[in-house]
């Protein structure tokens, strides 16, 4: 799978976790180098798209995506052991991807984040 901003391929590192990968996310990861994690919701939803970094031991980025394949908000170098990092609108998808990705990609609130097999 590869993630694509105005065309051009980001990433094609993406990783879609399972139910109990899910749950777990980054909790007691290695250090995401290059890999991004994708989780997907069956509907847009601000509740069900909320974060969590505990059990984190590593900065990380965050991004969400509403059906539309728009971001509608993202976070950078999120810390470890923060108990809830909610979305500022609902979104259908959430990345979380090694610190410095959003920067590194130039990504803002408002982009277009497509996802390619």
């Amino acid at each position: 799978m590869k993630l694509l901003k105005e065309g051009k391929i980001i990433t094609n590192n993406i990783s879609t976790p399972k139910l109990l990968g899910k749950m777990r996310g980054l909790m007691f990861a290695k250090k995401l180098e290059d890999e991004i994690i994708l989780f997907e919701n069956k509907r847009e939803s601000r509740l069900k798209s909320a974060l969590h970094s505990l059990f984190v031991f590593q900065r990380f980025d965050a991004i969400w995506i509403n059906e539309r394949d728009e971001v509608v908000d993202l976070r950078e170098q999120i810390q470890p052991f923060v108990i809830n990092i909610t979305p500022k609108e609902s979104a259908k998808r959430i990345i979380e991807a090694p610190n410095g990705f959003i920067k590194k990609n130039k990504i803002e609130v408002g982009d277009i984040l497509e996802l390619k097999k």
